[in-house]
């Protein structure tokens, strides 16, 4: 999801600020705020859309960026889906595994459409990071393997990401997929979490908002997509646990909003910033 790019990119430029950070890499959102209440983690890129009504003592410092939705659709399947979400019924679509990150975030995004799991689709549950193993393996391969293993790989594949992203290009110049463009954004925007949801992990829709992966993006000579593509957008924020030392959380929000962070990710002033967690004080 490009997280470990930013982190990198946090690391590299944090250093003026005399911050040194250790990068660990985590499966997602929800292993990364369990980590934080364990203190196995001091801080953490997570998706400022989930909620954890039962998480204790985790901070938020800032909104960095935000992370765009790529709907990424077989490009054989890709025209018809674009005309008509409906069609994604009867495809082999990734939700990622129960509890994950991708499977609230897909979760989500099948309830507003309606599709039933395991009725209306086929699902599957790998993680990202096998589906970049499977790739990696279509590289290699011969041709007549790379039809094998590509009818192997899910027909529809949701992630949120900052623009662009590693895995996303490889999806697109690999296993032949398309970006189909998301014109439901504010519609998605405008639906409350039920209230039974209250109490356990939910997804909040609300903060999502309309965005664009801009024309060439992905794909180089043969764009994807050709023209900027609409799709909706989640805040990507930085938490912390609140035994972090304030002197530390100041040095890293001098570092966010200032210099080269700030001129690449160019994160919204705290005052218009609704946190997803409690302010870090």
């Amino acid at each position: 999801m490009n997280r470990h790019k930013v982190a990198e990119y946090l690391k590299r430029h944090g250093q003026e600020w005399t911050l040194d950070f250790e990068i660990r890499p985590t499966a997602g959102t929800v292993e990364a705020i369990t980590m934080l209440q364990s203190e196995q983690l001091d801080l953490a890129l997570v998706n400022g859309l989930l909620r954890f009504p039962k998480a204790k003592g985790i901070r938020q410092v800032a909104t960095l960026t935000s992370e765009a939705l790529h709907l990424l659709v077989k490009n054989e399947f890709s025209e018809e889906v674009a005309e008509d979400y409906g069609r994604l019924a009867g495809l082999k679509i990734n939700l990622g595994p129960d509890g994950s990150e991708t499977a609230m975030m897909s979760g989500a995004l099948m309830k507003f459409l309606r599709l039933r799991p395991d009725n209306d689709v086929t699902v599957t549950k790998y993680e990202l990071d096998d589906l970049v193993e499977q790739l990696e393996e279509m590289k290699a391969a011969s041709e007549e393997r790379k039809d094998d293993l590509r009818k192997a790989l899910p027909d529809v594949v949701a992630v949120f990401s900052t623009v662009p992203s590693d895995f996303v290009e490889t999806l697109v110049d690999t296993a032949d997929y398309d970006l189909v463009p998301i014109h439901f954004a504010r519609a998605f925007a405008q639906i409350p979490v039920d209230e039974e949801d209250f109490d356990r992990d939910h997804v909040d829709q609300i903060r999502t908002a309309a965005a664009d992966i801009p024309a060439y993006a992905y794909g180089g000579a043969d764009p994807t997509p050709e023209i900027d593509c609409p799709t909706m957008a989640s805040p990507l924020i930085i938490v912390t646990h609140k035994n972090v030392p304030d002197e530390v959380v100041s040095r890293l929000l001098e570092a966010i909003h200032t210099g080269a962070i700030a001129r690449l990710y160019r994160p919204p002033p705290l005052t218009r910033t609704a946190p997803s967690f409690p302010w870090h004080k």
